[in-house]
């Protein structure tokens, strides 16, 4: 929930009707990187979601280091004005909170 929050900020937003993982093959392109997925954490989440199981460790450290290079990437993208208002005035890059 917090990386769409990102993405919707960065003016990415789900479509009316569109799952989680069109969203993700959707935008993929616009924000990869080697060592970071969009469509593996979109893949763990949309199983997580509709599944009884918990996330794994590694899962849940997948989804960290993704929300840290999105974090990145939106101070990169808005600039370090719009990056304070948003974070610190807003509230709305909020620390990251994943549980099992």
């Amino acid at each position: 929930r917090n990386i769409i929050e990102i993405l919707k900020i960065l003016n990415y937003d789900m479509r009316l009707g569109e799952t989680h993982l069109e969203f993700g093959q959707r935008i993929k392109s616009k924000f990869y990187d080697r060592n970071n997925n969009f469509s593996r954490v979109t893949e763990v989440y949309t199983i997580r979601k509709y599944s009884k199981t918990e996330a794994s460790e590694e899962e849940i450290n997948e989804s960290k280091e993704y929300f840290k290079f999105l974090v990145k990437k939106a101070r990169y993208k808005l600039g370090t004005l719009k990056y304070i208002r948003y974070k610190y005035i807003l509230g709305k890059l909020y620390s990251i909170n994943f549980t099992k």
